[in-house]
C-alpha cells in the first residue's frame, strides 16, 4: 500500500491549483456551445489520451460567467492526489481500492464534521432567497443527444438539462445521520429539479423513512464542489445508511469536514462549497418523470419517477465554479466514482466468507457489473463457492451481473490475463453456472423487465439473471473430469532470477 502523508484539500479550489501546478489540469478559453460540446470535447480527448487525459476547465461556457470544471476524478492519478497520497503519480486502481480498504475497516477513526460560523463558510459568501433563487443563473446542461425527452420537462425547451456531479444531503433524526449521495438530478423549471431516487439507493431509504414519519416535506440540500474527498464518500454507500459520509469523508482528508447551517433548512452543508442549493422534497405531491440520461454504463439509462424538489434557497461564492462529471465514456469520472466503492464493499464481505481469498476487483471496462475474485484454492469446489458467495451478497445481488473466481497466479488487475483464464480453464459446461433473475438497479442495461414498488408505485427494479464463471485451475477429483488442468508453463525460476537481477546489463547505455 502506498504511504501517505499529511496532504490536505480543504476545498475544490486548493485541489484545482494543485492540479493545474502539476499539468493535471488544462484551461479552455476559446467559447463553448453548450454542454453537449463539453461533452464531445471530453470524449475525444478520453479517446486520443486514455486515462492519461487531464481534468478540463471551459472557461467560456455561453450564456454563462461560471467556468465548468470537468474530468476532475477521471484517472486514478488525480484520485490518490485528492485522497493526499504520496506517490500518487504512480497510483493505480489498485493502490486507491487498498487505500479506501485501510480506512473503511476502521470506523472508529472516522471523524465527525465541524460545524463553523457563518461568516467563515465560503458557500456564504452570496445568499439568494426568494425571487431571486433561481437556477438559470448557473450552466446546468443538456450534456448528450439522447438526455431528456420532450414533455417530460415542466419548462418546455429545457428538456435533459441535468448536475451531474452533486451531493445531495440528507439527515434522518432517528439515526441521528446525515445521508450524502451523487444521484443524477434533472433540471424542470427555475425552482423544481427532480433527483433520481430508488429504493436501492440509501436516499430512496431515507425518503421512505421520512414517509413513514409523516414527513410532506423532506428538507433536502445539494452541494456542488465541495474538497474532493467528500465528492468520492458521495459516490459510496456507506456500510449502513446510518454511518454518515461526512465522518468517512474526514477520514480520508486527515481531518474533519467543515459544514455550516442552512438559510432555510436544518442541514449541515459543506462550508467550502462552490454552490449550495437549498430546498424540499415534496413527499405529498404527485412525482414527476425525469430522464432518459447517458449512464456510467455506457447506455441510455430510462426516465423514472421521483418526487419533485423545490428551491427555497440558493448560496454560492462570489465567483463560484461548477463542477460536472461527463458519464457515458469508460474513462469518465462517473465510472471512477462508482467502481471503487463497490470493490471495497465485496473484498469487506468477501474476506469474511470466501474460502480461500486473496484479492478482489471490478474491472474498469466492465462498468461495475463484473467482479473478478482471487482464491488460494487449496479444495475442489472454492472456485464456484467464491463466485456464488460474491454474487448471493447484498451488492453482488444488486448491482453484479458476473463474478469469476481465478487462482493467485493470475493477476487481476490484469484483463488479458483474466481472459487467458477464462479461455484456458473453464469447460463452459461444467464451470460456468446461470442463477435465476434477481432484482437489480433499474440502470441495469442488460436487466430484461423494470418492476414498480407496490408499495410507491414508482419503477424501482429491473430483473436480471446472473452468471458465474469457475476460471480457477481444476483437480481431477471435481465434477465429471478425470484429470487435473496441465501445469501451467513458466520460465526456470534461477534463470529468471538471474535475469532480473542483470536487467540493466543487457541495455548498456549507448
Amino acid at each position: 500500500m502506498l504511504e501517505v502523508v499529511k496532504m490536505v484539500f480543504k476545498d475544490m479550489r486548493a485541489y484545482l491549483k494543485r492540479l493545474e501546478e502539476e499539468g493535471e489540469l488544462i484551461r479552455v478559453k476559446e467559447q463553448i456551445e453548450n454542454g453537449l460540446e463539453i461533452s464531445a470535447f471530453m470524449w475525444e480527448l478520453w479517446d486520443r489520451m486514455g486515462e492519461k487525459a487531464p481534468a478540463v476547465m471551459f472557461e467560456n461556457v455561453k450564456g454563462y460567467n461560471i467556468p465548468v470544471v470537468t474530468g476532475l476524478l477521471s484517472s486514478y492519478r488525480r484520485y490518490a492526489l485528492g485522497l493526499g497520497m504520496q506517490n500518487w503519480k504512480t497510483a493505480g486502481y489498485k493502490e486507491v481500492k487498498d487505500y479506501l480498504l485501510s480506512l473503511w475497516e476502521k470506523t472508529n477513526e472516522w471523524k465527525k464534521p465541524n460545524v463553523v460560523p457563518k461568516e467563515e463558510a465560503p458557500c456564504k459568501e452570496v445568499i439568494l432567497d426568494g425571487e431571486e433563487a433561481t437556477l438559470d443563473k448557473f450552466p446546468i446542461l443538456r450534456w448528450h443527444p439522447q438526455d431528456g425527452q420532450e414533455g417530460r420537462c415542466l419548462t418546455p425547451g429545457w428538456e435533459g438539462r441535468f448536475i451531474t456531479w452533486p451531493c445531495v444531503i440528507q439527515y434522518d433524526k432517528a439515526w441521528n445521520s446525515y445521508n450524502i449521495g451523487t444521484y443524477r438530478i434533472m433540471l424542470q423549471d427555475n425552482k423544481t429539479l427532480t433527483i433520481m431516487s430508488q429504493r436501492l439507493q440509501h436516499i430512496g431509504i431515507y425518503i421512505a423513512r421520512a414517509k413513514a414519519a409523516g414527513i410532506k416535506r423532506y428538507p433536502t440540500a445539494i452541494a456542488i464542489g465541495p474538497c474532493p474527498t467528500l465528492m468520492m464518500a458521495s459516490g459510496m454507500k456507506m456500510p449502513h445508511p446510518g454511518l454518515s459520509e461526512y465522518n468517512f469523508a474526514g477520514a480520508l482528508m486527515g481531518e474533519p469536514i467543515d459544514v455550516v447551517k442552512c438559510e432555510t433548512a436544518d442541514l449541515l452543508v459543506p462550508a467550502t462549497a462552490e454552490i449550495i442549493i437549498e430546498g424540499e422534497i415534496l413527499l405529498d405531491q404527485p412525482p414527476l418523470t425525469e430522464g432518459p440520461f447517458v449512464e456510467y454504463q455506457g447506455y441510455v439509462g430510462s426516465g423514472l419517477e421521483t418526487p419533485p424538489f423545490k428551491v427555497t434557497c440558493i448560496t454560492h461564492r462570489k465567483d463560484p465554479i461548477y463542477v460536472a462529471a461527463t458519464s457515458g465514456h469508460k474513462y469518465s469520472e462517473s465510472n471512477f466514482a462508482y467502481v471503487p466503492w463497490l470493490a471495497l464493499q465485496l473484498q469487506d464481505y468477501a474476506k469474511k466468507t470466501v474460502n480461500g481469498f486473496r484479492d478482489l476487483s471490478i474491472p474498469l471496462e466492465g462498468r461495475g457489473f463484473v467482479a473478478v475474485v482471487q482464491i488460494e484454492k487449496r479444495n475442489p469446489g472454492w472456485g464456484k463457492q467464491a463466485t456464488r458467495t460474491i454474487l448471493g451478497s447484498g451488492y453482488g445481488t444488486a448491482l453484479l451481473n458476473m463474478a469469476i473466481a481465478v487462482d493467485e497466479d493470475v493477476n487481476i488487475y490484469d484483463n488479458g490475463e483474466i481472459m487467458w483464464a477464462v479461455a484456458t480453464r473453464v469447460d463452459p459446461e461444467l464451470d460456468v453456472e446461470i442463477f435465476h433473475p434477481a432484482a437489480t438497479a433499474p440502470l441495469n442495461p442488460a436487466g430484461r423487465s423494470i418492476i414498480r414498488d407496490p408499495r410507491t408505485g414508482l419503477p424501482e427494479y429491473a430483473m436480471c439473471s446472473k452468471i458465474g464463471i469457475d476460471a480457477t485451475l481444476k483437480f481431477a477429483t471435481e465434477a465429471e473430469r478425470t484429470r487435473d488442468t496441465p501445469p501451467v508453463a513458466r520460465p526456470d525460476p534461477k534463470a529468471i532470477e538471474k535475469i532480473r537481477k542483470n536487467w540493466d546489463k543487457y541495455f548498456p547505455p549507448k
